[in-house]
């Protein structure tokens, strides 16, 4: 048990570590300006910086792979009927299985990324925000006991496929650091992360946590009282945490409107007042 995870730490921290070294060839090699990238990447931003590339890369990486394997672990099922999915969440499915044994592959493979993700922010903890290594403490307590009791991995799965906002998110993170606010791509990403951050995080995640308790006080054949409590805990703990996040989210959409909002267009009287004064200085300048 367990060799999945640690194959996926040893494969996620080792590609870290490779990325931390080579990335200046790799921006020097698809940039249009190279002496600019490199000088870029080795002058402009600060060691923590420059690690922080490698560990958003690698995040990325994760992300689309485990999209991926979470969808591929919960197609087969009628997400749409919430009695069933109640009594999945609850009961889980007998270990061997093969959609049990499909869907703890591509949890073991988070597991991993977290425990390597979790080092990189043990690293330089000062720097990282309490909620993202609150998330990944969470997630990694649970993603153990999970897997280990065959406890609660549908609803780990389920939640998995919040990672489908996740590269859109980073690919925005490279187009501000690249100075590419302005560009379409930056501005196609925030609004698509934005969308799937929602509609993953908050409203899917509402329906699974619907789930959840409707399994908790309606389900007669159920697990030992204290996986029950785990459950509710973590679930409840992991989408608080999407919770917050969407208000720091609403916080930073607000702020931009406020700055649109305070831009004021001046008016013709002023426009001419201010040619008045700069034709004043130019006469002044030439006297």
């Amino acid at each position: 048990m367990f060799e999945v995870a640690l194959t996926s730490f040893v494969l996620c921290f080792t590609a870290y570590l490779v990325l931390l070294k080579s990335l200046p060839s790799i921006i020097q090699f698809f940039s249009s300006d190279p002496k600019k990238a490199i000088k870029y990447f080795r002058e402009e931003i600060t060691p923590h910086e420059q690690q922080h590339h490698a560990q958003v890369a690698i995040s990325f990486l994760h992300a689309v792979v485990a999209t991926l394997g979470a969808c591929h672990s919960i197609y087969a099922y009628r997400l749409s009927d919430y009695r069933y999915v109640s009594e999945l969440i609850i009961m889980d499915e007998p270990r061997g299985a093969y959609l049990s044994e499909l869907r703890n592959f591509y949890l073991e493979i988070t597991l991993g990324y977290f425990f390597a993700d979790l080092l990189v922010y043990c690293l330089d903890v000062g720097r990282y925000p309490i909620i993202d290594i609150a998330h990944h403490v969470v997630s990694i307590i649970a993603y153990v006991l999970g897997i280990s009791t065959n406890a609660g991995t549908f609803v780990m799965i389920l939640f998995q496929t919040n990672e489908c906002s996740t590269p859109f998110l980073h690919v925005r993170y490279f187009a501000l650091q690249w100075n590419k606010k302005n560009n379409i791509i930056y501005k196609i990403a925030e609004a698509l992360f934005v969308f799937l951050f929602v509609a993953s995080r908050i409203v899917f995640n509402f329906y699974v946590m619907f789930c959840l308790w409707y399994g908790v006080v309606t389900v007669s054949a159920k697990h030992h009282v204290i996986t029950e409590v785990f459950l509710v805990v973590c679930g409840n703990l992991y989408y608080l945490v999407q919770c917050a996040w969407f208000y720091k989210i609403i916080m930073m959409v607000l702020r931009r409107f406020d700055k649109k909002r305070n831009v004021t267009v001046p008016t013709v009287e002023e426009l001419k007042k201010e040619g008045v004064k700069n034709a004043e200085s130019k006469d002044q300048k030439t006297k």
